[in-house]
């Protein structure tokens, strides 16, 4: 063979071995490709599973809440009957008449509940004992003025009454327990009607949750205010509620006339008033006079609450924002989320990982859940039609609101998607009685200063009586969630 031959064999030889090796180069690497979108693949998958067991263990965790939640309120209204079946096995009407005629006073006692979720807030029952006076005189209520001012410190609490001065001297305490106190009102004119004050000891505070539970709240002004008129033969002419079913305005309270085959008539109300420290205490005022005419105990009520209960705790939709001006933030930290709002608006009532929840004095209720995801906004956008149902489903959930109150009606109203990976939602919803406008929204998060992803649902419930306003505050902070 000639040198030119072998030298055309061995070029040619060489030429197919770099080939080959090329060949196998880009198989290798067409392989390595494979594999690393199939891990891709794999834990995008992996975690819309984990997304999706850790939804169905949250509806598991709910549903046990609700029936612990069920059977704790079972057990409470047990308790309340049985204890009211063994006051009323222990009280003696003999020995009361003898004692009401010796002009002596007794003392008793009833505990109130409202519940919050499993637990219960103690409030004592505002009972009392009156002593029998005369016939009282008429009152000229075109010149009364309820002019002088009474504080009432109880430990780290303080409140502030007016009465008038014209008729009482001043006051006196006549009961004192752990839970609340009552005093008596001193009068230079035994013909004067007769005025008891009762407050408790805060019973609401400001950060609690169920500042939102209309119908507990009602509750206990009613049975506290019922019970102190039938534990003394008080029944009840008429009884003033509010209507939450009609969408009324006002403060929670409870107003009722009586009268008593003794001969007395008497008229009361009871509202929540806030303390120095801004919780909640019960107050019940009572006026109470030998006769049969209403006119004057019911008059002097009524002026003795108006007077008082400037700063009531307000019924949903009573005190809505006057502007849709957002000056303020509700801060997540861990997340580094800012939810743009009016300033000094809302206040913290739920804070802990995972969830943050705030209230304004209008029932109005901002809810934030999150949960941290091993993925990223391409990961999201690689896996759509897996994750999107994840998103939308936050939304669909209400069930972080059993530990509180049923959603007694959920009507949904209009959706849509913002891009790919933000869903928002709105709903006519019925919770306590009061029709409320839901505006929900659920997507994706990057914190940038941590670099984590997150999951996350903002729900804003409102009055939907002041549904304009509100809207317009839910769709700016959408729009402009903060990076802080």
């Amino acid at each position: 063979m000639s040198d030119e031959m072998n030298t055309n064999n061995g070029e040619e030889t060489a030429a197919l071995f770099v080939s080959s090796q090329k060949k196998k180069q880009a198989e290798e690497e067409a392989r390595k490709k494979a594999e690393a979108e199939q891990a891709k693949r794999d834990a995008a998958e992996a975690e819309v599973r984990r997304m999706e067991a850790e939804v169905e263990e949250r509806k598991r965790k709910a549903e046990e809440e609700r029936k612990a939640l069920e059977e704790a309120a079972r057990q409470a209204e047990l308790e309340k009957a049985n204890m009211a079946e063994k006051l009323k096995a222990s009280v003696n009407v003999e020995e009361i008449k003898s004692k009401v005629k010796e002009k002596t006073e007794g003392k008793s006692k009833l505990p109130i509940f409202i519940g919050i979720g499993a637990a219960a807030v103690v409030i004592i029952a505002l009972i009392l004992v009156f002593a029998l006076k005369g016939k009282g005189k008429a009152v000229d209520f075109e010149t009364l003025a309820f002019d002088k001012e009474y504080t009432q410190q109880q430990e780290n609490s303080t409140v502030s009454f007016f009465y008038p001065e014209s008729m009482y001297t001043g006051f006196k305490e006549d009961e004192k327990e752990d839970n609340y106190i009552g005093l008596v009102a001193e009068s230079d004119n035994a013909k004067n009607p007769e005025l008891r004050v009762f407050m408790t000891k805060p019973c609401l505070q400001k950060d609690n949750p169920a500042r939102i539970l209309v119908k507990n709240t009602l509750n206990a002004l009613k049975i506290g205010s019922e019970n102190l008129l039938s534990n003394y033969k008080l029944k009840t002419v008429d009884e003033k509620m509010p209507d939450v079913s009609a969408d009324e305005s006002g403060k929670y309270y409870y107003r009722a006339s009586a009268t008593s085959d003794d001969g007395f008539t008497a008229a009361i109300a009871s509202w929540l008033e806030p303390d120095n420290n801004g919780d909640y205490i019960i107050i019940c005022a009572m006026f109470r006079e030998k006769g049969d005419d209403p006119a004057n105990v019911g008059k002097l009520r009524d002026m003795f609450e108006e007077k008082n209960s400037d700063n009531a705790l307000m019924l949903p939709g009573s005190v809505p924002p006057q502007s849709d001006e957002t000056d303020g933030m509700l801060e997540i930290d861990e997340m580094h989320m800012g939810i743009i709002v009016p300033k000094d608006r809302f206040q913290s009532i739920v804070k802990e990982d995972g969830r943050s929840w705030w209230v304004d004095d209008n029932g109005a209720l901002y809810k934030l859940e999150y949960a941290e995801v091993n993925m990223t906004f391409d990961d999201a956008r690689e896996h759509i039609d897996e994750v999107q149902p994840l998103i939308k489903g936050m939304s669909d959930d209400m069930s972080g609101f059993n530990e509180l109150s049923e959603i007694e009606s959920r009507m949904f109203l209009k959706d849509n998607w913002d891009k790919d990976l933000k869903y928002i939602a709105e709903y006519k919803d019925v919770m306590d009685g009061i029709t409320y406008w839901e505006g929900n929204s659920s997507a994706m998060w990057h914190d940038v200063r941590t670099d984590k992803y997150y999951f996350y649902n903002v729900l804003l419930l409102a009055p939907q009586k002041n549904q304009e306003v509100y809207k317009s505050l839910f769709d700016k902070a959408m729009d402009r969630l903060q990076d802080i």
